[in-house]
């Protein structure tokens, strides 16, 4: 098992480059980051911690061949990987519908589709391939990167949260990023829906998020954490399926 480290944005570049150099220092195998439109944006970020850091791997923020042409994430893989020193790890995902379709307007017709043939157009980029590829959302003729990256095979980490998109993508990721509210019922099942799509049972790692408070007064962060575990189950199918899946009981009576 490996452990790494959220990096969130502070208001001030020094206080999360005094952030990152302590976490770097410390040991953590790798420094990730989130992507939220209009809030915090992750390739700029990513190159400002590989400038700061020496030796955890760096991940991006999940992005997705809507806002970004998989020929631009292909560029900006290549140059995070040559100017880390080859400790980039390239995350990507469909997009989440409230952001791509409700704010930024994108029709996202076939998104597990999209998100597949995205991976093997950034692959084919990467090791040094002319590619033509086209599908729903996106299409790229005769492209062709004039510097390859350190390393071809920059692994490639996908986001899914819902079970039909983890079945999609379990076949083309390196590795798996799991929704962001996990619990050990949820992990295992996602594990095991995982390991079976696999083709001929090939390995992949996976990935999830576990909130760590270091406080004096517990009631005080938990209090702080109803909001946010609110928020996320209250999405549409992501939730109920969270539900599902965490292994929870049941607090209601039939009545309720």
């Amino acid at each position: 098992m490996r452990i790494g480290a959220v990096t969130h944005l502070p208001k001030e570049g020094l206080e999360l480059a005094r952030r990152v150099r302590l976490m770097d220092q410390a040991g953590f195998d790798s420094l990730w980051m989130y992507e939220t439109y209009f809030v915090a944006e992750s390739f700029s970020r990513a190159g400002f911690i590989a400038a700061l850091t020496e030796r955890c791997k760096i991940a991006t923020g999940v992005v997705d061949p809507y806002t970004r042409h998989p020929g631009l994430i292909a560029l900006g893989a290549a140059t995070l990987d040559r100017l880390s020193g080859g400790r980039l790890i390239l995350v990507m995902g469909s997009g989440g519908r409230e952001w791509t379709e409700g704010i930024l307007q994108y029709n996202r017709k076939r998104p597990g589709t999209d998100l597949v043939k995205a991976v093997l157009v950034v692959r084919k980029l990467l090791a040094g391939e002319t590619v033509t590829e086209q599908s729903y959302g996106f299409s790229i003729e005769k492209a062709k990167l004039d510097e390859t990256p350190l390393r071809p095979d920059i692994p490639i980490y996908l986001g899914a949260e819902r079970e039909g998109m983890l079945r999609t993508v379990a076949g083309v990721a390196d590795g798996i990023w799991l929704f962001q509210m996990p619990s050990t019922g949820y992990i295992r099942w996602a594990c095991e829906l995982v390991k079976q799509a696999r083709p001929n049972g090939k390995p992949v790692e996976i990935g999830s998020v576990f909130p760590l408070r270091i406080t004096d007064d517990p009631k005080k962060e938990l209090d702080n954490l109803k909001p946010w575990m609110a928020y996320y189950l209250s999405l549409p199918a992501v939730g109920e399926q969270y539900l599902e899946r965490a292994g929870y009981e049941n607090q209601h009576s039939p009545s309720d």
